[in-house]
């Protein structure tokens, strides 16, 4: 019986993957965040006449006041982004159309909002397992790309999430690739490492994707090649999806 709701619970999602891939919300979702993740990109967005009187804080008169907007668009596109992003099809969907791009804009963008921060980057370490996604993430400028994510983590050094996410953005991207390990070493992706793994020594899920970062990017190939994703590995090794929306899942293999 479990195992048949399972199977109805896999299919499930598979429907509704196709569902949104048939519509275009992939496109559709995306372009809601580029426009409205800085507010001189929303000059249009309608405000109620109590919040634009100041009522909220958020809400400047005239106009829409970055955080405020945030709050009420941003976060929930981010949320939508991260759950789409752990479906395996929706995944590459969300590369083609600039996803990796779009959300390493809206971390430099919001560097200060710890919340936006770790959507954006839990929603980049689900991509990160599509192999192009991987690639676009190295090919990024560093200090557009994975300079961020090291950034993020040297900023909030307490939140425990955020954390999480961008040490299993690190595994994953120097598992196995060469070029990937310099390019994180270049980022001072170690020292972050160190300071993540000693600032927070009861959370094992954190202690675990800390440890094999580091063993990723520490660990010397004998190779002078640049290895592709078809070698096999000559080492045990775990990858655990950190996925909120739904139970943790090891997995053998990038």
């Amino acid at each position: 019986m479990r195992h048949e709701l399972d199977n109805k619970a896999c299919l499930a999602v598979q429907d509704e993957a196709e569902a949104v891939a048939r519509s275009g919300l992939v496109g559709a979702v995306l372009t809601a965040l580029k426009v409205h993740d800085t507010p001189q990109h929303a000059p249009h967005v309608c405000v109620p006449p109590h919040l634009a009187a100041g009522g909220d804080g958020g809400y400047q008169r005239g106009g829409v006041a970055a955080r405020g907007l945030h709050r009420r668009v941003v976060v929930p596109l981010l949320r939508v982004v991260g759950r789409w992003a752990w479906d395996h099809a929706l995944r590459a969907a969300l590369g083609a159309n600039g996803a990796c791009e779009r959300l390493l804009h809206l971390v430099s963008q919001h560097a200060d909002e710890e919340l936006s921060v770790e959507l954006a980057l839990a929603a980049l370490h689900a991509l990160a397992w599509n192999p192009e996604n991987k690639v676009r993430l190295a090919e990024a400028p560093v200090e557009r790309g994975m300079g961020l994510v090291v950034a993020a983590l040297e900023r909030f050094p307490r939140a425990q999430a955020l954390q999480l996410q961008g040490i299993s953005i690190m595994s994953i991207m120097s598992y196995y690739s060469d070029p990937n390990k310099a390019l994180l070493h270049r980022c001072g992706a170690v020292e972050v490492l160190v300071m993540s793994i000693n600032a927070h020594p009861d959370h094992p899920s954190l202690q675990e994707q800390g440890s094999l970062a580091m063993w990723y990017i520490a660990h010397a190939h004998a190779h002078t090649h640049t290895l592709s994703f078809s070698h096999t590995p000559t080492h045990p090794h775990t990858h655990t999806h950190t996925n909120p929306h739904t139970p943790t899942h090891t997995h053998t293999g990038a």
